[in-house]
């Protein structure tokens, strides 16, 4: 089984115990908020609840990213179970190819609404691809 260094971290007799409790307590956050983050001592942990009783925790120390999902043991209330999380590479472009940057800007007529700047990659369709995701029709009652 692979282990995080997260997991590591937390099996270890060496961590501290306020070290666990920090990490019991953005638990709890990201909980009741649906996510927290724990920033310190160059170590930066993004928590995020994904069904009311499993947690994703992120840590990008490092500049490396790693990904644990834990949940409540079924069979111990005050246990959890840990397992790495395999996140797939992103695929980089070949050093031949150039990437276009396409902007397109909407501009909204609400005062209390912002515009947004949406940045999109080509694809293999060129700056543009039509088609390839289903109308989506968005209804908003004020």
């Amino acid at each position: 089984m692979r282990k995080t260094r997260l997991m590591s971290k937390l099996f270890s007799d060496e961590t501290p115990l306020e070290y666990k409790e920090k990490i019991q307590e953005k638990m709890n956050e990201a909980h009741e908020n649906g996510s927290a983050t724990l920033d310190e001592d160059g170590e930066l942990l993004q928590f995020a609840d994904i069904d009311g009783d499993s947690i994703i925790v992120e840590d990008q120390t490092d500049g490396m990213s790693e990904v644990t999902h834990i949940s409540q043991n079924p069979e111990d209330e005050n246990d959890f179970v840990m397992s790495a999380v395999d996140v797939p590479a992103e695929e980089e472009t070949p050093a031949d190819e150039t990437t276009e940057t396409v902007t397109e800007e909407t501009v909204t007529e609400s005062e209390n609404l912002e515009s947004i700047e949406i940045k999109r990659l080509p694809g293999i369709d060129g700056p543009k691809a039509d088609d390839i995701v289903d109308d989506l029709e968005i209804e908003i009652n004020v």
